[in-house]
């Protein structure tokens, strides 16, 4: 399972602070930056140590995002990517007077830069959430664990590198409005719980298939596929492997009816 909105940000927070913070910094010679309302002279160095920072950064972001395709909540990362563009969001407000009388591209870069920050800030703290999820759930030997199905997956057992168990709660409520599908490099077993909970496959032949599941009832799944939600409570327990690795495809693509 994935969780698609986290990784396409930290992709565009590695894109975001290679073109807009390492290049400009690193590269832009002072007339190039002059435009933005920055004015290097004899400060160019700290720019050009900044901008080495920054790279660094791009190496602890690029990591991450492996990682997360992997299903892996590395928390130093995390962490890092939090208090970098928190704390570097923080000082663009406090400054945002003077940031705003700069020349037009100034405020643009800016105001961009203030909005991104934001939004990759609330990426990287959902992510620590995640991450306490999954800590938590390598650690629940001879514990009893209430079941709360709140996100669209969590880890709830946790194996490393042998197996994972997580509550699977699917974003469609029917098969029509899914618009992908997913593969991975192993068998997923899908447990319908609390009502019916429906899987869309699609076999070697290309033929779509839909299967709807009642509670308690299980299928063991290793070609392309996706889930919904046929009653309003219901979630999916699944197991598989761990790591494991997942392919996006859309469903167009693979799939007749």
């Amino acid at each position: 399972m994935k969780t698609r909105i986290p990784l396409f940000l930290t992709l565009s927070k590695i894109l975001f602070t290679i073109f807009f913070l390492v290049v400009p910094l690193l590269i832009f010679p002072d007339f190039l930056l002059a435009p933005f309302g920055i004015l290097p002279g004899d400060t160019i160095i700290f720019l050009r140590l900044l901008g080495i920072s920054y790279l660094s950064l791009v190496f602890v972001y690029s990591g991450l995002y492996l990682d997360l395709r992997r299903e892996v909540y590395p928390q130093v990362g995390m962490l890092a990517g939090a208090v970098s563009n928190g704390l570097s969001l923080v000082v663009l407000v406090v400054f945002s007077p003077y940031l705003f009388s700069l020349p037009l591209l100034g405020k643009i870069y800016f105001g961009t830069t203030m909005l991104f920050l934001g939004i990759f800030t609330v990426n990287f703290l959902y992510l620590l959430s995640l991450s306490r999820h999954s800590n938590e759930a390598e650690n629940q030997t001879n514990r009893i664990v209430p079941f709360q199905p709140d996100v669209r997956w969590q880890v709830v057992f946790h194996d490393p590198g042998q197996w994972k168990t997580g509550i699977y709660v699917p974003e469609y409520t029917n098969a029509e409005t899914i618009p992908e599908m997913e593969k991975h490099n192993g068998p997923e077993l899908f447990i319908a719980q609390k009502g019916k909970c429906g899987l869309v496959l699609c076999g070697k032949d290309g033929k779509e298939n839909s299967l709807t599941l009642e509670n308690g009832e299980a299928v063991l799944v290793e070609g392309h596929h996706n889930g919904f939600r046929i009653d309003p409570d219901a979630y999916f327990l699944v197991v598989e492997k761990d790591p494991i690795q997942t392919i996006m495809t859309k469903k167009e693509n693979i799939c007749t009816p």
